[in-house]
């Protein structure tokens, strides 16, 4: 839990150099000496106008023998302002505990390599290329659009349905989806395009869940609720509107079994853990762990602006979007317990901050998948669990012209599966 946590620092600060931000954003990790110590270093070295850290890897903590932080290596790479390469500088950051903060206390420089250029390719050298993303993505261009299934690697794009909330079944074999009109419910499709099939019929139904044996598919149905009230003082009319609730169910595919499950007034977003024991939801408190067969819950994040959770497939971590004043940022914490890491820190110099929405993670739990705006349009986007290695999945865009057309809120556009 730590580990991440001391990664997390390294990762703000280092962010915060590439972007060039002012100090102010980014020196508050930084414990009063290492502000004394290293603050003229990091600027002066790895914010200096050119060459530039355009890009930086953060590797694997390490417990200091004394106990008392974590070492953290990270390598960065520095390239003109044309992104010529220049070369690359091995860094060590000391991380320590002040309180409930983690803070950088020591910067230590290792070996500098200078880039030696190649008609190959743009990289610096001693750089390791990613290993090839696995599994399949299905995700939907709009709520209730159509809903497409590729390659992880971006490749095979295809029209397989229209609906919305695409979930891959844990053996890759289907995809689960909702359709709002008639026949409505909740519906599975072969990931061939083939065996469409209405399994839970009802007027509104969303974002449905897959149990990790793929027997059961959790969701949430809309049931019961407050209609829209009418009043009127003197010559105005006032209008509460509608409150409609939202409940959790699952439904068994073998046997066709429905079961309503105990769950707050208003229950989206289900997520089950690795083992099949629990249900993460997005309750009216905030992100519930709901235990399947005994049906008692526990607050595991507070907040009533926290959605779409997603548990990593070791079981250790989840993942989930925040609204945060006017847009969504993503986090990922402890699954039982823990601070919250920030994965997409809005910059105050950033104009209109853009929306993250719908944190999946890859099958290997290596990556979350996401969908943003923070480029202008919509699109899907890569980040590691510790904050590091943010790209877009396609460069330049999905093929065919496939544009994404989303809205801020809590959302399940996209699921990631083998």
């Amino acid at each position: 839990m730590h580990e991440i946590l001391a990664r997390g620092t390294v990762r703000i600060v280092l962010k915060g150099l590439v972007d060039r931000d002012p100090p102010a954003l980014w020196a508050s990790q930084l414990t009063d000496h290492a502000r004394q110590a290293y603050q003229d270093l990091l600027l002066g070295r790895f914010a200096a106008s050119s060459p530039h850290v355009s890009r930086f890897e953060i590797g694997q903590a390490v417990l200091l023998p004394d106990g008392r932080g974590y070492a953290v290596p990270a390598t960065l790479y520095e390239t003109l302002a044309d992104g010529t390469p220049v070369g690359v500088q091995e860094a060590t950051f000391t991380v320590v505990r002040q309180g409930r903060l983690w803070l950088i206390d020591e910067v230590q420089l290792g070996t500098y390599r200078e880039a030696t250029p190649t008609p190959q390719a743009q990289t610096a050298p001693g750089q390791v290329a990613e290993p090839r993303l696995v599994g399949n993505i299905a995700f939907e261009d709009a709520p209730g659009g159509t809903i497409y299934l590729m390659a992880a690697d971006g490749s095979g794009l295809r029209p397989l349905t229209h609906g919305m909330d695409p979930a891959l079944s844990p053996d890759g074999r289907w995809v689960a989806f909702v359709r709002w009109e008639e026949p409505r419910g909740l519906y599975v499709i072969g990931v061939d395009g083939q065996g469409e099939r209405l399994v839970y019929g009802a007027p509104q139904v969303r974002m449905p869940a897959w149990s990790p044996d793929g027997r059961k598919i959790a969701f949430t149905v809309q049931k019961g609720g407050k209609p829209e009230r009418r009043f009127r003082f003197g010559d105005r009319e006032f209008v509460i509107p509608a409150d409609p609730y939202w409940r959790l169910a699952w439904v068994d595919l073998e046997t066709g079994e429905y079961r309503a499950l105990p769950s707050d007034l208003h229950s989206l977003a289900p997520t089950w853990s690795p083992d099949g024991q629990w249900l993460l939801y997005d309750g009216d408190p905030g992100l519930q762990r709901l235990s399947v067969d005994a049906g008692e819950q526990h607050l595991a994040v507070e907040g009533r602006t926290v959605g779409a959770p997603a548990w990593s497939p070791d079981g250790r971590w989840i993942a989930y979007q925040e609204r945060r004043h006017d847009h969504w940022e993503l986090f990922v914490r402890p699954a039982w317990g823990g601070d919250a890491v920030p994965l997409t820190p809005a910059s105050a110099l950033a104009g209109r901050a853009p929306d993250h929405l719908s944190p999946a993670f890859s099958p290997d739990g290596q990556w979350i998948l996401f969908a943003s705006d923070r480029d202008g349009a919509w699109a899907l986007y890569l980040i590691r669990p510790d904050g590091t290695g943010l790209r877009p999945l396609v460069p330049g865009g999905l093929p065919g012209g496939v544009e994404l057309r989303y809205e801020a809120g809590v959302q399940r556009a996209l699921s990631w599966g083998p």
